[in-house]
């Protein structure tokens, strides 16, 4: 009963630290719509005076190009990933003069070699 007692109120806790930070964050950048597209804005005019060509052949396939609602051309030269810095790595990496390499062990003669380097590079 009294470990019941204890995990609500642990999730309690969290649940309202949740919703006590989340607001402060949601306040930092103004969001804004993205211009729609002229092109795009032609072609639904099209389709709403039905002068848009056909679309869809008889056999089932798709025609032409739609043009994407929103007009993204102003986002053009950013990048999402931030550019790495440039770094020089070393010429050499060997674990052995780092000291990380784990003792050799025992294998004896059951071939049981690569079990022994696998656990090796797993510890290291």
């Amino acid at each position: 009963m009294r470990l019941k007692i204890s995990f609500t109120v642990v999730v309690l806790v969290v649940l309202t630290s949740f919703l006590t930070v989340g607001p402060v964050f949601a306040d930092e950048k103004e969001v804004t719509l993205s211009p729609i597209n002229p092109q795009f804005q032609e072609y639904m005019d099209l389709v709403r005076a039905r002068e848009a060509p056909e679309l869809i052949t008889t056999e089932g396939y798709y025609l032409g190009l739609i043009p994407a609602p929103l007009d993204v051309s102003h986002t053009r030269g950013l990048s999402v990933i931030p550019v790495a810095k440039k770094v020089s790595y070393p010429a050499s990496y060997d674990l052995r003069t780092l000291g990380r390499l784990t003792p050799i062990k025992d294998q004896g003669n059951c071939g049981s070699y690569w079990a022994f380097a696998s656990y090796g590079s797993f510890e290291s």
